[in-house]
């Protein structure tokens, strides 16, 4: 079983990304995706950041999408580094949930506006991956400014890195399934 969690990587140019990981391994991949020991601070929604435990002492960088919403919880008594993992809180047990719906409206709310697109990767020899990011939408909506999104903005995020030689064919799908109304819905796809 997974569970869905939400990346928040220190650059700004970078998306938030959507990943699914184990839940049995869990806590080796939250420490991966914050690149070191972490550290647990609960916000509010029930949603838990997970953060680099040794960030400051090794000098990482402010990540001020992650500080926005530790301000929303606790004002500006910390200062926020390194990269951020979301997670959905704990059950009874103590296990790490994924994020719910809700809460990820929450987060974006906060964070954005934000187009959050799920691509889905199919190849000739069978194999399928599919990822979600969360983008700034295009500032527009004319044909011209939504195709250029397309191309420069979504399709950097389409692939899984199978087939890069060239040798499979490939149906790349990218569908926007929240943000701004007029984007919802779209779908835009790439073959070879």
């Amino acid at each position: 079983m997974t569970i869905r969690v939400l990346h928040i990587p220190v650059d700004t140019e970078q998306p938030l990304r959507i990943v699914e990981i184990p839940e049995s391994e869990s806590l080796a991949q939250l420490q991966a995706l914050v690149e070191g020991y972490v550290e647990r601070i609960d916000l509010q929604h029930g949603v838990t950041s997970w953060l680099n435990e040794e960030g400051k002492l090794t000098g990482l960088q402010c990540n001020p999408r992650a500080q926005r919403l530790y301000i929303e919880t606790y004002g500006l008594a910390d200062i926020i580094v390194g990269p951020a993992v979301l997670t959905g809180g704990a059950d009874d047990q103590g296990s790490t949930l994924g994020l719910s719906d809700a809460q990820l409206s929450h987060v974006d709310q906060l964070l954005g506006p934000f187009a959050r697109v799920r691509i889905e990767n199919t190849y000739s020899d069978g194999h399928e991956s599919t990822t979600e990011v969360w983008l700034e939408p295009p500032a527009g909506n004319s044909a011209k400014e939504l195709e250029d999104w397309w191309q420069d903005e979504v399709f950097g995020h389409t692939g899984a890195g199978h087939g890069t030689d060239g040798s499979l064919g490939s149906l790349l799908t990218a569908t926007v399934i929240s943000g701004p109304a007029h984007l919802v819905g779209q779908t835009f796809e790439w073959s070879d």
